[in-house]
């Protein structure tokens, strides 16, 4: 279950020839519900508006699905992303492996893949030590055999097909008590 999860900037370049033309029109950036697309997202409006464009950030506008629409139909210009996502929840039937499958699939949307960020962002599960010694759990796998375990995910992770769903298959795990979290 591990995979790496590169974070790629994706933007409607062909709609909004304004990223990279010095006009006064304004560049909408959308960041996601969680911190990290927050951050990142923020970064990006604020190195826009550095360099001279007028940026604004659509702060925690929604997940996913919910701002990949309003990209298509130009209601907003950017986004962080992760190529996992784009690849299991926005196109799950593309089988698409590598970043240029990527970058061809959403070309078909007019939709530009630009450069990687340098950093992994693999979904981690933790446990408190005391809980993981007295079980003697180790890896996910020991897992299995204690249905009684009570776990707790993102909201988004739970409903992800590479997420809980994923996860529960993978390792066979019995757990009922899951509930997602506001991470």
């Amino acid at each position: 279950m591990k995979r790496s999860l590169w974070c790629i900037v994706v933007g409607l370049i062909a709609i909004h020839p304004m990223l990279w033309a010095a006009d006064d029109s304004t560049v909408k950036v959308a960041s996601k519900l969680h911190t990290e697309s927050v951050i990142m997202d923020e970064l990006m409006t604020q190195l826009m508006n550095h360099a001279g464009a007028d940026a604004v950030h659509l702060r925690e506008f929604g997940g996913t699905h919910i701002i990949w629409k309003p990209l298509l139909r130009g209601e907003v210009d950017l986004y962080v992303d992760y190529t996992g996502t784009i690849m299991k929840e926005l196109f799950p039937e593309d089988n698409l492996k590598t970043i240029e499958d990527i970058r061809r699939r959403l070309l078909q949307d007019s939709v530009l893949a630009m450069a990687a960020f340098s950093f992994n962002n693999t979904y981690a599960i933790s446990m408190k030590s005391a809980v993981a010694a007295r079980y003697g759990i180790t890896k996910v796998s020991d897992l299995r055999h204690y249905p009684e375990l009570r776990f707790g995910f993102s909201e988004t992770f739970m409903a992800r097909n590479d997420g809980w769903e994923g996860l529960r298959r993978t390792y066979q795990l019995p757990q009922t008590q899951v509930r997602g979290l506001d991470h």
